[in-house]
């Protein structure tokens, strides 16, 4: 082969590898600004006589020709050019959208714990939709909008009663707190949640003085003093009398006015055989009032309070079935 054609393909090869070694991205045939020394010249071009007789096979056998491969991707470089795609995000906020809408009323959380879950559930619907072409369809938008803002009133009807009896002060704490210990904790109501009937005005403290007529509107039970439950059709006999003092434990530590009524609050039905009465105090007493409307309205918000109140119907019922009982065997130790 004479020194011409050697020269010539020595060129191809050299324009070959450095247009392999572009396309791949690997700089290790980026020509160099290095000048070369003379020695490095003759060995490449085989200038002097010694390398004018080598053959093409040892001259691209040289170590200065062998491309270097490109380093392998790690595996976690490639999950994260995945989760880089739009298109992957789209299908995991879809898919998060699915479990917090869906799922999570299935592992019977509280209904404020339900309501964050339905709004973050209507946050990633719209992000699925809006990030593969950053696009969002108008009816899609008008409907998940409508959505996500009735989520948040429903949040914040359930979150702002909460707050406000976060931040509830009662003028008397000791006897709010023994009030829970007697019968809110029994009946399964938090403390925050004792904490939201007095905040909200559904119970409050009230001193009647003797002689007074309850208002069979609302409901009553008796802290201290002497009340007696008086017939309605004949406001002069007595059916029975209640009785207690401060802090007493006596089994009927909170007796209604009216069962009936709470039984219409709570939207269920009672069945009793006595007679229309209503109270009335004998002494200056102290008395536990609730507001039935205010009442239901609040259950409207946290259901969670049905049962708790249904329990303290049947146990007002009891206790007036129980006293009922003891002024009949009363009467007929008297005939």
């Amino acid at each position: 082969m004479t020194y011409t054609t050697q020269r010539k393909a020595l060129h191809a090869c050299v324009a070959a590898t450095a247009f392999a070694a572009s396309m791949s991205g690997s700089d290790a045939f980026a020509p160099s600004t290095k000048p070369r020394s003379a020695a490095t010249a003759r060995n490449m071009f085989a200038l002097d006589g010694a390398g004018s007789g080598s053959s093409m096979v040892e001259l691209l056998t040289t170590t200065a020709f062998v491309p270097s491969l490109p380093s392998s991707v790690s595996p976690a470089a490639t999950v994260a050019s995945a989760l880089s795609d739009p298109f992957v995000e789209s299908e995991l906020l879809t898919d998060a959208a699915h479990v917090a809408l869906d799922m999570t009323s299935l592992l019977g959380s509280s209904m404020v714990v339900l309501k964050i879950a339905v709004v973050v559930g209507r946050l990633f619907s719209i992000g699925a939709d809006w990030l593969p072409d950053h696009t969002i369809l108008p009816e899609e938008l008008v409907f998940q909008t409508g959505m996500l803002a009735a989520g948040c009133v429903s949040l914040a009807s359930s979150i702002l009663p909460m707050a406000k009896a976060a931040a509830h002060t009662s003028s008397t704490p000791l006897r709010d707190g023994k009030m829970f210990k007697l019968l809110w904790k029994p009946l399964g109501l938090s403390w925050l949640q004792s904490k939201m009937l007095w905040s909200q005005g559904i119970v409050q403290w009230r001193e009647v003085a003797a002689g007074t007529v309850l208002d069979s509107s609302k409901m009553y039970g008796l802290w201290s003093g002497h009340v007696d439950v008086v017939s309605s059709s004949e406001p002069n006999r007595v059916i029975h009398s209640l009785e207690r003092t401060a802090g007493g434990q006596a089994s009927n530590h909170l007796l209604w006015a009216n069962e009936h009524l709470l039984a219409h609050t709570l939207k269920t039905t009672t069945r009793t055989t006595q007679e229309p009465s209503h109270l009335r105090a004998a002494t200056t007493s102290r008395v536990l009032e609730f507001d039935t409307t205010k009442l239901a309205e609040a259950l409207k918000v946290d259901p969670s309070m049905d049962t708790p109140f249904r329990h303290l119907l049947l146990q007002s019922m009891q206790d007036k079935l129980h006293l009922a009982l003891e002024a009949q065997q009363r009467n007929q130790q008297q005939v």
